[in-house]
């Protein structure tokens, strides 16, 4: 059997024999590399799925290779520090005014009044009181008004003041002395403000000195108002 096809190989069998492999093994990678020109293979020539991560080398891409939101964001870096104050804007043009609000209800005050008479007044310092204002406590602001004579025709003089109270401890008062000349009515008022306490009175206090004897209070009128608030000294 050896004899036989030792007998047969001829040099143009072997030389056929071998262009049969050559063909079969390596012709076609021998026919591409001869036919496809440099630079001639784009994305046309690629399948679909014929890239894959084994085939693209470990760090060539970069992020403008890859779509919008397909790379995802890294964590959030620390607050940097707050940069210094900027100057200060222009101030605006002011606005249009705006609509008047409706007007609050009035408070409520209180008013006391009392009025009376004195006929010949006592020389003694206050001790003839023409008019007495009882009074809750409270702030108040209170005027007297007083009309006076001397019927004798001599002349005289007349002195009341108007306190919280007698005089005494936790009084104050406030004053007036007025002339009178014989025969002639005169008037006067006083004024000012007080801090009536639990069962305190305003009263008009008089007392005459002078010449004449018959020194009347014709006619004499306290009025009082409460206040919310009473500031700076009273009486």
């Amino acid at each position: 059997m050896t004899g036989r096809l030792r007998g047969k190989l001829t040099y143009a069998n072997v030389m056929v024999t071998l262009l049969a492999f050559l063909v079969l093994g390596g012709g076609g990678a021998y026919a591409a590399g001869q036919l496809l020109a440099k630079n001639s293979v784009g994305t046309k020539q690629l399948r679909r799925g014929a890239v894959t991560s084994a085939k693209v080398r470990n760090g060539s891409l970069r992020a403008t290779d890859f779509a919008a939101g397909q790379l995802q964001a890294g964590p959030r870096g620390a607050e940097g520090k707050r940069g210094p104050e900027g100057k200060r804007g222009a101030t605006g043009a002011r606005g249009p005014e705006g609509a008047r609000g409706a007007t609050g209800p009035t408070g409520l005050s209180h008013g006391f009044q009392a009025s009376g008479a004195a006929t010949l007044v006592s020389a003694e310092p206050f001790a003839t009181t023409p008019v007495s204002l009882p009074l809750p406590a409270g702030n108040y602001f209170a005027t007297a008004t007083v009309e006076a004579d001397a019927t004798d025709g001599k002349p005289g003089t007349l002195t009341c003041r108007l306190v919280n109270g007698t005089g005494g401890t936790g009084s104050t008062a406030t004053q007036r002395t007025q002339t009178l000349a014989g025969g002639e009515t005169e008037t006067f008022a006083l004024a000012a403000g007080f801090r009536v306490s639990a069962g305190q009175s305003i009263n008009l206090q008089c007392n005459r000195s002078g010449e004449s004897e018959a020194v009347n209070v014709l006619a004499a009128n306290i009025v009082a108002v409460e206040l919310n608030e009473l500031s700076g000294e009273s009486g």
